[in-house]
């Protein structure tokens, strides 16, 4: 993938993802792993608990590896506190600060390495309680770069391409899961 195929599927996916909150009332969370074969991979995310979380992105990372992906997209609506530290014990979602934001990262491979991008914007809520309009944080416009940000949402996509071994085992993996 090239820097130029990358910022065009950012820009469309980030644009899909903020239209269809305003249109819908919700996103989703969805990730979607593109494999340098060309095939897209969907895949919800349970995000309702930290274990369904931790299942979810476990499973992204297989998908990651086990289809060789040279991109990565990850949407969801997110609580988030904005330049402050929570007290010890406090989540985001439970913060009397809390902002409601829509995330949405990509992560592409381009030639030996990955470019992460970043898009938090806040979620401004009409008199009907549904969205009505998307509003920058500070330094996080719909274009920033990963500086300074991490979590499980910018990880999904290994710094480096998996062997052939690797992305069996990922496969494997991913059927177990499946499984369960």
């Amino acid at each position: 993938m090239t820097k130029t195929e990358f910022g065009r599927r950012w820009k469309r996916d980030l644009a899909h993802a903020e239209r269809t909150l305003v249109q819908d009332g919700f996103l989703a969370p969805l990730v979607v792993v593109i494999g340098c074969d060309g095939v897209t991979h969907l895949m919800p995310m349970d995000l309702r608990d930290e274990a369904a979380r931790t299942r979810s992105v476990n499973a992204a990372r297989l998908l990651a590896v086990s289809a060789d992906a040279h991109l990565v997209i990850c949407r969801c609506e997110v609580w988030m506190v904005v330049a402050d530290e929570l007290a010890e014990g406090v989540t985001p979602a439970s913060s009397d600060r809390r902002v409601e934001a829509v995330a949405v990262t990509a992560a592409a491979r381009i030639g030996k390495g990955v470019e992460r991008r970043l898009s938090l914007r806040e979620i401004v809520r009409g008199e009907d309680g549904r969205p009505a309009a998307l509003r920058n944080l500070s330094g996080s416009g719909p274009a920033s770069t990963l500086n300074g940000v991490d979590g499980w949402m910018t990880d999904l996509l290994a710094p480096r391409r998996p062997t052939e071994d690797e992305r069996a085992l990922a496969g494997v993996l991913l059927a177990a899961m499946a499984q369960r």
